[in-house]
């Protein structure tokens, strides 16, 4: 999965706005369709598009195995 900042997603939700479609959007933010409609539906229930916070609680794969 590619990590995606706020800004570009806020850039790509209003260039959707300015009347593009979101398969021309998608193509040009490079991003699937299904995942600009959801930074949409989110953004416009939430007015905001922050990332998830990773769960961090168990050492990468591989670690424990170096111990």
């Amino acid at each position: 999965m590619a990590y995606y900042d706020e800004k570009y997603r806020i850039r790509a939700i209003e260039y959707r706005k300015e009347g593009h479609t979101i398969a021309n959007t998608s193509k040009v933010f490079k991003v699937s369709e299904s995942a600009l409609k959801k930074w949409i539906e989110k953004y416009e229930e939430t007015g905001e598009i922050k990332n998830k916070k990773l769960n961090r609680s168990h050492p990468p794969a591989g670690e424990q195995a170096k111990k």
